[in-house]
C-alpha cells in the first residue's frame, strides 16, 4: 500500500506559519506576562491603599485641629466691651466678676505730612525711637526706665517713606510705621506705639550730619520764586536750632543753577524764569557752615504749570483802630522800581514793582471810594493822609487803584475799622524831676498818673497785663506779686512713715510724696516736698516756708506775676488714711449651714458674734454673715469696720495711723464646719493690705482752710513804673521817649506813648498832660490782609512759596513746630474690677484673674458682669465629636488592614502590610494609656466613660461621664486641651517648642534670683536643671522641661508646675510624621512606585524579546513552507515520470 507522506504532513497544500508562530510565541509570553502584571497590579493597590491611609490620617489631623483645646468650661461677659478667653497658663475655677470700663488703652500716634507720594523721600537715615510720658502741654517727657530706646537704620539717605516704615515695620521694637495716602496728592508718614501712658513717643531722625531739616515747597511756575530765610530759634527746625547755637555761620547752595541764596540769612531766590515745562521737580541743598560746624538742608521743590498766568490783581487791607488824631498809611515801601511791602499788601508791591520793570515808566495811583475826601493821596509813592479835621471816630472805607503804564490795575480794598474795643493810642507827657539818686515807684492802671485812655482800657481788663518798649534802662516795670500767709499753721504731732500733705491753691494741687520713716519732722520739709510736686514748676505762684529751716514759719504763697487778683480759696490738709486688712484668700462659710449656726470675727480682741441663724438652711452667703456680725452690740464701739470684698472679709480701722500686724480670726463656732474657709483669718498675725497714716494730733492748717483769703497788706498785687535816678539815663535834660503796651490776656488794648525830659528839682514823677490819642502811621505789613482774587495779566507771574519742613521728629520741647505731629495720645486703660480702680498699659490682661485673658474693646455705662462656668452638655458634645474622629480613622484602618474572612476573597489591601498594621494597634494603645500633666494622678480616657467595643470602636458611657465631670471637671482639659499651669498667681508658665516632655515639676526660686527647676513626676529626676533669666523670664533651654519660661508676677514664690499633653495632641502627634512627606510611608509609596516602574520597563523587555522569538519563528517556518513547496514540485515530477514509464511498457 503506497503512503502520502507529504499529505499526511498536510505540506502538500502550503503551512498556516501566522497561526503556528502564534501558538508558539503565546505559548512563551502569557506565563511571564501574567507574573509581571500582578505584580504590577498589586503594588498599584498598595500605592492607593497607603496613599488613603494618609489622606485619611490627614483628615484626621485637620478635623482634630478644629476641636483642640476644648475643655468643658465656658467663658461668658453681658458685654461686647469686654472678650474673655482662657490662656491655659493656670487651672481656672468657675467665677463671676463685674467690670465698669471708663478708659480703654490706646496707643501715641504722630504723623508727619507735606509728602505728595508714597516714594516721596527724606534724608533721614537712622531713627532714634525713645518711649516715655509726655505731660499734657507736651512740654516735658519722662523716659520709661522699663522700656528701652530703640535705634532702626535705614540706609544712607534719602531713603523713601515707604523705605522707612517698612524699615521700622521690620526691626520690630513694637512701633507700627504707615504710609497714608490723606487725598489727592498728599501723603504722610505715621508711627503708632504700643498702647499705654508710659509708651508715647519721641522720635529724633538723624542722617550724614546726624540733623535732619528736610523742606517741601510747591510753588506755579514763575519769576522772584523765594524760599524763606530761616528764623534761628531754640525750638524751630534743626537747621534753625543749629544756626541758633552756632550763630555767625555763611549760607551757600547747590544743586540748581538757576537759584542764588544770601549768604548771610539764607533766603534762597530764583535767578531766572523757573518754568514747569524744564522739570516739575528741583532739589536744592541749603548749607549752613559756622568754623568746624555744619549742616545741610535739603529743600523739594515742586513746579506747577501756571496754565492762566496768573497772580494776585486784588486784595483787601484792614485796619483796627480806637479814636485816632490823624492817620498816614504808606501803600508800598520805597521806590516803584524796587517797591516792598508798606502797609497794605505784598501783592500790591510785587504788582507795582513788576509792572514797573516790564513797562519802564512808573505807574499812577488813584483813591475813590464812600470817604475819599477825607483823605489826601501821592499818586507816585501811593501814600494815604487824613486830611478830614478832627478825631478818626467813625468807620472809613477807601478804594486805592494802581495804574500801570501798560493799562494793567491792581485794586485795593482798604477798610479802617473804628471800634471802642480796639486797641487804642494815646500820649502822655510826664513832668520828671530829679535832685539825688532815689528810686520812685509810679503806678499804672487805675489811676489818673497817665492818659484817660490808659486808664480806660485798665478798667475794663480781667487780666491786665503791662509791657515797655523803648524805655531807658533807668525806667523799668515793677511789678509787684500778690502774696497769701498762713496763720499759727502746724504740721501736727505725731509725725509718722506714709504722711503725706496736700496744698490746693485755687485750681492748683500740690501733693507731698509718702514721707519716709519718721515722717516730715517740720514745716520745711513739708514745703520742700510740696516743691517737688510734679504740678509745682507750672504753677502760677511760688510757695516758702517764712522761716525757711527755722522753726515757727508760716506758708507764703507768691504769685508769679504781678498785678491784682482775686482773692484765691486756699487749703492746706494732712492726708489721713485708715489701716486696712483683707483675708488672704476667698472665704467660704460652708455647705451645709443650718438653723441656728454662728460665726465668730476677732480682731485683735474685740469680738463679733453673729445671733444664731433663723433660717432653716441657716446664713446664705458671706455678706449675710458680715451684716449678722455688724449687728452684734459691740460692732458700734469696735474700733474698726467691717466690709464685704469680693469673697474677703475687708477689715478697716476707723482712725488714721499704723495699728501695725494684729491677729485676726474667722470662725464657725457653732454648726457643721463642711467646706468652711476661714480665708487666711485663722488667729495669726496679719500684715495690713493698705498702712494707715495722717494722725492729725497737733495739726493746724493756719487758716488755709478751703475758704477765699485776702493777700498780705501791701502785697495785694499792682503794676508799676519804676523811675531809678540813679541811672545815667535819667540824668538832668535827658529826653526820653517810649511806649507802655496794655494787654487784656493775650491782646493788645492800648499803647501809651510817654515823653518827658528830665528836669531839675526835687526828685517827683508827675503827668503833666493827656494829649490825647495820636497822629498814627499804620506800619509795615500793619493791617490785615484777606480776601485776595486772581485775574489773568499779561505778563509772566511771579510767584513767592513758603517752605513746610518734613522732618521726621517729634520733640515738641525743642521744636514747638513738631506739635502739629501730633495725632492722638497714648493712654492706659482704666477700669473697675469689683469696685477696685485698676490701670493697665494694655487692653489685653492677663495677670488679674489666672488663667484668663481680658481684652477690652470699648468702655461701658455701668457694670457688666464676665464669668466661666463648666459645662457638662458642651463637653459631652465635644467627647463625642473627639470619639467619633477616632471611630472614623480606626474603621478605615481596620477595613484597610483587615485579614480576610477564611475562604472569601474580601481582605484588605494592607492586610499583609505590617506597617500599617502597626499604626492600627499603636492608634488603639494610645486610647488606653493614661494622660499626665493635669494633677497628681493620672487621667484616662475610660474616666469619661469612654469604652472600647468588641469591633474595636469606641463608645461612651454618658452616665459615667457626668459622675466623673461633675466630680472633676477641670480634667476633661486631658483630653483635648493641652497646657502648662502653675499652682501658683505669682507664677505665670508658657511653653514653646516640641522638646519638653508632660508631667509635674518643682519650681524653686534662690534668693539670689537664680532657679531651677526638677521634675517629680511620672518620673522624678535625680538633679535639678538651672534655668537662664533672660528678659524677666526664667527660660529652661535642657531637661524634660525645655521650653518652658516662667514669668513672676509680684515677687512671685516655689511652685509646682504641671505640664499637660492632652490626648488629642497625642493623636496628631502620631498622625503628622505619618502624613508627612519623609514619612515611612511616604517612602513606601516611593519605593512601590520605583517598582511599578521597573515592572513595567520588565514588561516592555519581555515585549521586546518575544517581538524577536516572533521573528525568529515566522522565518524557521517559512524556510520550512518553502522546503515543503519543493517536496511537492518533485513529486509531481516523479509521478509524470511514473505515468510515462508505466504507459511506455504497455507499447
Amino acid at each position: 500500500m503506497e503512503v502520502d507522506y507529504l499529505s499526511a504532513l498536510n505540506v502538500g497544500s502550503g503551512l498556516n506559519v501566522t497561526q503556528i508562530v502564534d501558538a508558539i510565541v503565546d505559548a512563551e509570553r502569557v506565563p511571564q506576562e501574567t507574573v509581571i502584571q500582578k505584580r504590577i497590579d498589586d503594588k498599584t493597590v498598595s500605592v492607593s491603599a497607603l496613599g488613603q491611609l494618609k489622606g485619611d490620617l490627614s483628615t484626621l489631623d485637620k478635623n482634630l485641629t478644629a476641636i483642640e483645646g476644648k475643655n468643658g468650661l465656658v467663658t461668658s461677659s453681658s458685654s461686647s466691651a469686654v472678650s474673655v478667653e482662657e490662656t491655659g497658663t493656670y487651672s481656672v475655677e468657675p467665677f463671676e466678676h463685674e467690670l465698669n470700663i471708663s478708659q480703654i488703652a490706646k496707643s501715641h500716634t504722630v504723623s508727619f505730612a507735606g509728602f505728595t507720594s508714597a516714594t516721596s523721600t527724606s534724608s533721614t537715615e537712622s531713627i532714634k525711637i525713645e518711649f516715655g510720658e509726655w505731660n499734657n502741654s507736651r512740654d516735658t517727657f519722662t523716659l520709661n526706665s522699663d522700656r528701652a530706646t530703640q535705634t532702626v537704620n535705614i540706609g544712607t539717605g534719602p531713603n523713601t517713606i515707604s523705605s522707612i516704615a517698612d524699615a521700622v515695620n521690620a526691626a520690630n521694637i513694637g512701633v507700627t510705621a504707615s504710609v497714608i495716602k490723606l487725598s489727592e496728592g498728599s501723603y504722610s508718614i505715621s508711627f503708632m506705639a504700643p498702647t499705654g501712658l508710659d509708651n508715647q513717643m519721641r522720635i529724633t531722625a538723624t542722617g550724614s550730619t546726624d540733623r535732619i531739616t528736610d523742606i517741601t515747597a510747591t510753588t506755579v511756575e514763575g519769576f522772584d520764586i523765594t524760599i524763606p530765610a530761616p528764623s534761628p530759634s531754640s525750638s524751630g527746625t534743626d537747621l534753625e536750632r543749629f544756626v541758633n547755637d552756632y550763630s555767625g555761620g555763611t549760607y551757600s547752595i547747590s544743586g540748581d543753577s538757576k537759584f542764588t541764596i544770601n549768604s548771610g540769612t539764607g533766603e534762597i531766590t530764583s535767578t531766572d524764569m523757573i518754568a514747569y515745562t524744564d522739570g516739575a521737580n528741583r532739589t536744592l541743598t541749603r548749607t549752613y557752615t559756622q568754623g568746624g560746624n555744619s549742616i545741610s538742608e535739603t529743600v523739594f521743590i515742586t513746579v506747577t504749570e501756571d496754565t492762566a498766568k496768573t497772580v494776585i490783581r486784588q486784595a483787601r487791607s484792614e485796619l483796627d483802630i480806637h479814636n485816632l488824631d490823624g492817620l498816614t498809611i504808606n501803600a508800598i515801601t520805597g521806590s516803584q522800581s524796587a517797591a516792598t511791602q508798606g502797609s497794605l499788601s505784598s501783592q500790591l508791591a510785587t504788582f507795582v514793582r513788576e509792572t514797573r520793570a516790564l513797562n519802564g515808566t512808573n505807574g499812577n495811583f488813584s483813591l475813590s471810594g464812600a470817604n475819599s475826601a477825607d483823605f489826601t493821596l501821592n499818586t507816585t509813592t501811593g501814600q494815604i493822609v487824613y486830611s478830614g479835621g478832627g478825631q478818626i471816630t467813625s468807620d472809613k472805607n477807601l478804594t486805592l487803584t494802581y495804574q500801570a503804564a501798560n493799562g494793567d490795575r491792581f485794586v485795593e480794598t482798604i477798610v479802617i475799622d473804628h471800634d471802642l474795643n480796639h486797641a487804642s493810642i494815646y500820649e502822655s507827657v510826664l513832668n520828671v524831676t530829679k535832685s539825688d539818686t532815689s528810686s520812685i515807684v509810679y503806678d499804672l492802671g487805675n489811676n489818673l498818673n497817665f492818659s484817660s485812655g490808659l486808664q480806660t482800657k485798665f478798667n475794663s481788663s480781667s487780666n491786665p497785663q503791662f509791657a515797655i518798649a523803648g524805655a531807658p534802662a533807668g525806667v523799668t516795670i515793677n511789678h509787684v506779686e500778690e502774696t497769701y500767709e498762713s496763720s499759727g499753721v502746724s504740721i501736727g504731732s505725731a509725725p509718722a512713715q506714709n504722711d503725706i500733705y496736700e496744698l490746693v491753691v485755687g485750681s492748683t494741687t500740690l501733693r507731698t510724696a509718702s514721707a519716709g520713716s519718721g515722717g516730715y519732722t517740720s514745716l520745711n520739709d513739708v514745703v520742700t516736698a510740696l516743691k517737688n510736686d510734679g504740678d509745682y514748676a507750672g504753677a502760677p505762684f511760688t510757695i516758702a516756708d517764712t522761716n525757711g529751716a527755722s522753726s515757727g514759719g508760716e506758708i507764703r504763697i507768691t504769685y508769679k506775676s504781678g498785678g491784682p487778683l482775686t482773692n484765691q480759696v486756699i487749703n492746706f490738709r494732712k492726708v489721713q488714711e485708715t489701716e486696712r486688712y483683707r483675708s488672704d484668700t476667698s472665704l467660704n462659710i460652708g455647705t451645709n449651714n443650718q438653723q441656728n449656726d454662728v460665726f465668730e470675727l476677732n480682731v485683735e480682741g474685740t469680738v463679733l458674734t453673729t445671733a444664731p441663724a433663723a433660717g432653716a438652711n441657716g446664713y446664705a452667703s458671706l455678706a449675710d454673715v458680715i451684716t449678722a456680725l455688724r449687728a452684734d452690740s459691740d460692732y458700734a464701739a469696735a474700733p474698726f469696720v467691717i466690709d464685704l470684698d469680693g469673697s474677703r472679709i475687708r477689715v478697716n480701722y476707723k482712725d488714721p495711723g499704723d495699728q501695725g500686724d494684729i491677729n485676726i480670726a474667722f470662725s464657725k463656732t457653732a454648726g457643721a464646719a463642711v467646706s468652711f474657709n476661714n480665708g487666711g483669718f485663722d488667729g495669726s498675725v496679719m500684715s495690713p493690705s493698705r498702712n494707715g497714716y495722717g494722725v492729725q494730733t497737733g495739726f493746724n492748717n493756719g487758716g488755709f482752710d478751703n475758704s477765699q483769703k485776702t493777700p498780705v497788706a501791701g502785697l495785694d498785687g499792682r503794676y508799676a513804673l519804676e523811675f531809678n535816678f540813679s541811672n545815667a539815663s535819667l540824668n538832668v535834660g535827658q529826653n526820653v521817649n517810649f511806649d507802655i503796651n496794655l494787654s487784656d490776656g493775650g491782646t493788645l488794648k492800648h499803647t501809651e506813648k510817654v515823653s518827658f525830659t528830665v528836669g531839675a528839682g526835687t526828685t517827683a514823677v508827675s503827668r503833666q498832660a493827656d494829649n490825647g490819642p495820636v497822629d498814627f502811621t499804620a506800619p509795615t505789613a500793619g493791617m490785615n490782609v484777606s480776601n485776595n482774587t486772581t485775574t489773568e495779566p499779561d505778563y509772566e507771574n511771579t510767584a513767592t512759596t513758603s517752605a513746610l519742613s518734613l522732618s521726621i521728629n517729634y520733640n515738641p520741647t525743642i521744636r514747638a513746630a513738631d506739635s502739629r505731629h501730633f495725632a492722638m495720645a497714648g493712654q492706659n486703660a482704666l477700669f473697675k474690677f469689683n469696685g477696685v480702680d485698676i490701670i493697665r498699659e494694655e487692653n489685653e490682661v492677663e495677670d488679674l484673674i489666672a488663667g484668663i485673658k481680658l481684652t477690652l474693646n470699648d468702655t461701658t455705662s455701668g457694670n457688666i458682669t464676665i464669668g466661666t462656668s463648666y459645662n457638662a452638655d458642651k463637653a459631652l458634645t465635644d467627647i463625642q465629636g473627639f470619639v467619633a474622629e477616632l471611630n472614623d480613622i480606626i474603621s478605615k484602618l481596620s477595613a484597610l488592614t483587615y485579614r480576610g474572612t477564611p475562604g472569601e476573597d474580601d481582605k484588605g489591601p494592607l492586610a499583609s502590610d505590617n506597617l500599617a498594621r502597626s499604626y492600627l494597634r499603636t492608634l488603639k494603645s494610645l486610647t488606653t494609656k493614661p494622660i499626665i500633666g493635669y494633677g497628681d494622678d493620672d487621667i484616662f480616657l475610660s474616666n469619661f466613660g469612654v469604652m472600647t467595643e468588641r469591633d474595636g470602636s469606641l463608645s461612651i458611657n454618658e452616665t459615667k461621664f457626668r459622675e466623673f465631670f461633675s466630680a472633676k471637671p477641670d480634667s476633661f482639659a486631658a483630653l483635648m486641651d493641652s497646657r502648662v499651669t502653675a499652682t501658683s498667681s505669682l507664677v505665670k508658665p508658657q511653653l514653646t517648642g516640641t522638646a519638653w516632655a508632660p508631667g509635674k515639676f518643682q519650681f524653686n526660686i534662690d534668693p539670689d534670683n537664680t532657679a531651677d527647676i526638677r521634675q517629680l513626676l511620672p518620673t522624678a529626676e535625680a538633679t535639678t536643671t538651672e534655668l537662664n533669666l533672660s528678659n524677666g523670664r526664667y527660660l529652661a533651654t535642657a531637661g524634660a522641661a525645655r521650653g518652658l519660661s516662667l514669668t513672676l508676677l509680684g515677687g512671685g514664690q516655689d511652685t509646682n508646675i504641671y505640664i499637660g499633653k492632652s490626648l488629642l495632641e497625642i493623636v496628631r502627634e502620631f498622625a503628622e510624621p505619618i502624613i508627612s512627606t519623609t514619612s515611612a510611608v511616604s517612602t513606601r509609596i516611593n519605593n512601590y512606585n520605583n517598582e511599578v516602574a521597573e515592572y513595567k520597563i520588565d514588561l516592555e523587555e519581555l515585549n521586546q524579546r518575544i517581538e524577536q522569538s516572533r521573528l525568529r519563528y515566522t522565518k524557521q517556518f517559512s524556510d520550512m513552507n518553502s522546503a515543503v513547496t519543493g517536496f511537492k514540485k518533485t513529486e509531481e515530477l516523479l509521478t509524470n515520470f511514473q505515468e510515462s514509464w508505466k504507459a511506455s511498457l504497455k507499447r
